[in-house]
C-alpha cells in the first residue's frame, strides 16, 4: 500500500504526502494508508476486481526497493478473507467509497462484493485493510 501510495503522490506533486494509521477497535486493526495523488478512478478499481488481467499505470516500472511485486494491489484484496475478517477493504477517492471483499463460492471460486457510497475524500487516495488485532501487538499501534 505504501509503494502505491509513493508512486501516486510522486507522479502529481513536488510535495508528495503519505500516512499510515492504526486504528484498533472491535477486535480488529484497521490499517490505513493515504495520499495526496491524483485519486484512484473508479474505473481502475473495477479493472483491480477483475482477476482476469493486471492492472498498472506504468510500463513495467521496478528498482531494487520499488514495485517488486508489480500488480500487488489485488493481493490486498483478499487479505481480510484469507484471516478471517468478514469487513471489506476500504478504498476512497474521487468522492466515492468503495466497499471491497471477497470470498470464495463453494467451487472454490473467487466473489468479489464491490459497494459504494459518497466519501469526502477528494483528494487522493486512502485504503484501509481491516486485520485481526492479534496480528499487530498493542505496543506497536502507536507507532
Amino acid at each position: 500500500m505504501l509503494d502505491n501510495a509513493l508512486d501516486a503522490a510522486e507522479a502529481t506533486t513536488p510535495n508528495p504526502e503519505i500516512s499510515l494509521a492504526l486504528a484498533p477497535a472491535d477486535g480488529l486493526v484497521r490499517v490505513t494508508v493515504t495520499d495526496n495523488g491524483p485519486g484512484m478512478p473508479a474505473e481502475v478499481v473495477e479493472q483491480l476486481l477483475d482477476f482476469g488481467n493486471n492492472v498498472s499505470d506504468k510500463a513495467s516500472y521496478r528498482s531494487p526497493t520499488r514495485g517488486l511485486q508489480g500488480n500487488a494491489f489485488k493481493t490486498l484484496i483478499g487479505i481480510p478473507y484469507a484471516l478471517g475478517v468478514a469487513e471489506p477493504l476500504v478504498i476512497e477517492a474521487h468522492g466515492t467509497r468503495h466497499e471491497v471483499g471477497a470470498s470464495l463460492d463453494p467451487g472454490g471460486n473467487v466473489v468479489i462484493r464491490h459497494d459504494t457510497s459518497p466519501s469526502t475524500r477528494t483528494v487522493g487516495t486512502a485504503v484501509t485493510v481491516p486485520l485481526p488485532a492479534g496480528l499487530i501487538r498493542a505496543e506497536d499501534a502507536g507507532r
